[in-house]
């Protein structure tokens, strides 16, 4: 008898044979990385998701099947299409635009002499390696002025540990020192103050760009729908860290009747992170290696 995992697909559990798991696998990821550079790369991963749920749903009802095959997924596969027909159908619509273009480029070499003739030649800059790289406010997906986003993505981390860090300089510091009576708000204040300066000075002198590719690779924190008792946030740490949920709960709860801090913790992060709702989206709490499997 085969394995048989058990996954969540648009939102819908589906029980699936560990072979035709580890071909589906495959599949999305390679769909993943195909689509990643696109403008609104969510949303045609989420109707793709949601396409797939359709088809399997659809499979189960007319064949009566409980579990989905390795030739259910090879069918489905065939019927959606992979990424080399993707592309094979984007080059047939670049020949379609422009036939002229196409087929003088595939038949003929063009020559350095040839542009040097040319009044209106096209001036092409040499490839700088060393040139640096350059900060952009990220708009697509701001929350306030797109800083803290445009900082993760130059840095290369998950935008929520910036919008944390703001946080905490601009309301942590010194709401702590009150709740501790530390007595330090000479200091905090002024440095809650002067985050707030930075923030709106990086806002004015970066440019904002909505064309800024997210690595698919970079593992992001997501509220996690599938075992929240409350929020899911407890849930989204422990799969981010891939600790035990148990251990992570007992030490909120711990911290919210010691200090007081656990709370103010839980409800930041309750309404700056999303809920992980895809398939694509729960691929991302693991750094979008691995799908997430619910035994």
């Amino acid at each position: 008898m085969k394995k048989t995992i058990s996954i969540n697909i648009g939102g819908i559990i589906f029980h699936i044979e560990e072979d035709g798991y580890e071909k589906l696998k495959g599949y999305l990821a390679s769909i993943q990385k195909y689509f990643s550079s696109f403008a609104d790369s969510k949303e045609i991963l989420s109707d793709i998701e949601g396409r797939i749920a359709e088809r399997f749903l659809n499979k189960q009802k007319i064949e009566n099947k409980q579990v989905i095959s390795l030739s259910d997924v090879d069918e489905l596969i065939a019927a959606m299409g992979t990424v080399a027909d993707f592309e094979a159908i984007e080059q047939a619509e670049d020949i379609l635009a422009d036939p002229l273009e196409t087929a003088s480029a595939q038949t003929a070499t063009p020559r350095p002499e040839a542009y040097a003739a040319t009044p209106n030649a096209p001036k092409t800059e040499p490839a700088r390696p060393g040139a640096p790289r350059k900060l952009y406010r990220d708009l697509r997906r701001k929350l306030l002025g797109g800083v803290a986003a445009g900082l993760a993505h130059y840095f290369a981390i998950d935008a929520i540990w910036v919008r944390l860090a703001f946080l905490f300089a601009v309301i942590g510091l010194p709401a702590g020192s009150g709740m501790l009576d530390m007595n330090a708000e000479e200091v905090f204040g002024p440095i809650s103050g002067f985050t707030v300066l930075v923030y709106i000075a990086m806002w004015v002198a970066f440019p904002g760009s909505t064309t800024l590719e997210e690595d698919a690779h970079i593992k992001k924190f997501y509220r996690d729908p599938d075992r929240k008792v409350v929020g899911g946030v407890a849930a989204g740490v422990a799969s981010y860290f891939g600790v035990d949920l148990g251990v992570v709960r007992f030490l909120w709860v711990l911290s919210i009747l010691l200090f007081g801090t656990g709370f103010l913790i839980y409800i930041v992060l309750w309404v700056i992170a999303p809920n992980a709702n895809t398939l694509t989206e729960k691929m991302e709490m693991q750094g979008g290696a691995y799908y997430p499997l619910q035994y």
